[in-house]
């Protein structure tokens, strides 16, 4: 049955508790959601995050979000955002009513457009799709598609051939796979290899990486690959439930001649301990998803991954 709603603007020195408790049971639940996570950059981006209430005042969705103008993102500074929404007692009426309230608050501020970045459904506990039903009934456009690329843990994987020829041979010249913490020594490798291959730097600086693995050091953790006691590959992954992905990863030009890295990419559920779950790769997109780096998207699916879209819709609220 459809609730009334209201809708306010978040308020950052009173609402955290309530903010983090909310987010870290929802559906779409992930530690990027966490203010302690959001607001590192809060320098960069202002926040204009929503939290949408019941007739009796309960929060029933919140919004990660940031303003530009007349444009309300959600959220330039994360992956994806969207509405989240409570595992019971939320039905599709009321992601719909909550968009209609979210346009007139919206609006009463000025707000002309809205650029929205759903939560991809793996990063769902269970089904959560209103938003994108909401965004369609609203007449909202997809305005870009990113490809990531994913595999399960729990199924078989899909290597192709090279892939499995490449990990056994790492594996017989005693390449070491473990956890690290010297970031500053994989900061250093991945800043060459984005300068050389793409002309681009991290989107993280080292001592913003520090920060957050200090806030977040269980979700936020370093694997590589050595040999010969030397970091050759590495990868920066993030741990959500039931998702791990790989926010960064980065090989020097000798582990790229030896192939190291399918060796590392395949160690990752063994040295986090996870049984199950989903391994997200990351967009091989750029512009929006109008380039495809065909290299980069034939090396992870030859990691056994498969595509999974990351789709950014346009709402006109005027």
């Amino acid at each position: 049955m459809a609730r009334e709603i209201t809708v306010t603007r978040y308020r950052s020195g009173e609402e955290v508790e309530l903010w983090n408790s909310f987010a870290s049971s929802a559906r779409q639940s992930c530690f990027l959601f966490q203010r302690g996570y959001m607001d590192y950059h809060a320098d960069r981006f202002e926040d204009f995050s929503l939290i949408a209430r019941n007739a009796d005042g309960k929060p029933v969705a919140m919004l990660p979000a940031c303003i530009k103008g007349d444009t309300l993102f959600s959220h330039s500074g994360l992956t994806f955002g969207g509405w989240l929404t409570p595992q019971r007692h939320f039905e599709l009426i009321d992601m719909m009513e909550v968009f209609q309230a979210a346009g007139n608050f919206l609006r009463a501020k000025g707000i002309e457009t809205l650029v929205y970045k759903p939560a991809p459904y793996i990063y769902h506990s269970c089904p959560a799709d209103d938003d994108l039903y909401a965004l369609w009934r609203h007449g909202a456009t997809m305005t870009a598609c990113q490809a990531s690329t994913a595999y399960r843990i729990e199924q078989p994987r899909l290597l192709n051939m090279s892939t499995r020829q490449n990990i056994r041979r790492a594996a017989a010249m005693g390449v070491t796979i473990a956890e690290s913490h010297d970031y500053a020594a994989f900061w250093d490798m991945l800043t060459e290899v984005l300068d050389l291959r793409h002309g681009v730097a991290p989107v993280h600086s080292l001592e913003e990486m520090q920060l957050l693995v200090s806030r977040f050091p269980d979700r936020i953790r370093l694997l590589t690959a050595s040999l010969n006691g030397e970091m050759m590959a590495g990868t920066v992954v993030y741990i959500n439930p039931g998702v791990v992905h790989t926010q960064y990863m980065a090989t020097t030009a000798e582990a790229r001649r030896l192939k190291l890295l399918p060796l590392l990419v395949d160690s990752i559920p063994s040295l986090l301990g996870i049984e199950s779950g989903w391994v997200d790769f990351g967009s091989s997109c750029e512009e929006g998803g109008k380039i495809l780096n065909t290299g980069l998207d034939a090396l992870k699916e030859g990691l056994g991954g498969r595509p999974v879209i990351y789709p950014t819709y346009t709402l006109n609220l005027k």
